[in-house]
């Protein structure tokens, strides 16, 4: 009679039964604790396949047949019945093969094929839904006007917090060789969240220029107010000297206070003129009409350096507009491209063995 060789600590049963036809049974309870490679690409939506082999590694074909007590379909229903588990993972099916082994001789074995899903929920409520909230602030936070400092205060807040989630997923995700697809996505979103916040620095930056650098660089207004706001599809605003001009600077400078600086020389050189054809000579006028042409002179030089000064505000602040789109439609595309590339994996049914 054939005893297994398995060496555990169950208790030995000294008792068999012997059937008329010869057959003797030996019935014994043995604890088994195995192992089994697992693959968590698909963490926490994976499902792992796990074998079981029973046979002899010392007895051949000829002293030694396997044979399953029961078929797959009784083993699996029984299995259902008894499983245990700590609520992470879910049993969801099990397999009885009989097969051969080839190694130099031919040995009986008997492989028992178990499927197992793991519990997403945990991770779904404690990574998953945090993450794309994150995300998703840290796109909304892209819409806070430029130059304000809330939106870098804000976006360094939500690197911390990500931190944190991360540092949370690295305890609850098990050791493994390849990285999950969670990971790499917690890993990407890190990254651009770190790139926004370079680019509304650079943005900052642009801004500030506007104070210590007035005259703006032939290339910005090339390759970033002419060729990048169209290919953004950005509306730049123009006036009659073709130089980009923001509603602000158009409505300074239509101000009927302006108009009235304007025209108050008019009244007074009519006016003067009027009284000087009367009390004053002609030299007295002439000379009176080069002062009036030297005030209006230097009034009008002052609303040009003025004027220029705020076309070149605006300019650079169109500018850090048109980069700050050009930010926000790269993180829109690669927050897209990352989300459809986790659902798409989660999505697809594949069993790792």
């Amino acid at each position: 009679m054939w005893i297994t060789e398995v060496d555990d600590k169950s208790p030995m049963i000294p008792y068999c039964t012997i059937q008329y036809d010869g057959k003797i049974t030996l019935s014994k309870p043995l604890r088994i604790i195995s192992s089994c490679n697992v693959n968590i690409y698909k963490f926490p939506f994976d499902t792992q396949t796990c074998y079981l082999t029973v046979g002899s590694y010392i007895y051949t074909v000829k002293d030694v047949v396997m044979h399953p007590k029961f078929n797959s379909s009784d083993v699996n229903a029984n299995s259902l019945i008894a499983f245990a588990g700590k609520g992470d993972w879910t049993l969801l099916n099990v397999d009885v093969i009989e097969h051969d082994l080839i190694y130099g001789d031919v040995y009986s074995k008997v492989s028992y094929m178990i499927t197992i899903k793991r519990a997403p929920v945990v991770y779904v409520i404690n990574i998953i839904i945090p993450a794309c909230f994150m995300v998703l602030l840290d796109i909304a936070s892209m819409f806070i006007p430029v130059g304000s400092g809330e939106r870098l205060g804000f976006k360094i807040t939500l690197i911390l917090g990500f931190s944190v989630l991360l540092l949370i997923l690295n305890g609850m995700v098990p050791s493994s060789d390849s990285p999950p697809i969670l990971g790499i996505f917690c890993v990407v979103c890190l990254s651009v969240m770190v790139f926004s916040i370079i680019g509304s620095i650079l943005t900052n930056y642009m801004m500030a220029l506007s104070d210590t650098r007035p005259n703006v660089p032939n290339w910005v207004k090339t390759w970033i107010l002419k060729c990048l706001s169209r290919v953004l599809l950005f509306k730049l605003y123009k006036d009659e000297k073709d130089l980009v001009v923001s509603i602000d600077t158009v409505i300074s400078l239509s101000d009927p206070n302006v108009m009235n600086t304007d025209n108050q020389p008019d009244m007074e050189l009519q006016k003067k003129t009027e009284d000087s054809d009367k009390e004053i000579k002609v030299t007295l006028e002439v000379s009176f009409l080069k002062r009036l042409l030297s005030a209006v002179l230097k009034i009008h030089k002052d609303l040009n350096l003025s004027k220029n000064k705020q076309d070149a505000k605006s300019e650079w602040y169109l500018a850090a507009l048109v980069v700050d789109r050009l930010i926000l439609i790269c993180h829109l595309i690669i927050v897209i491209i990352i989300f459809s590339i986790l659902i798409i994996v989660w999505a697809t049914e594949t069993i790792y063995v």
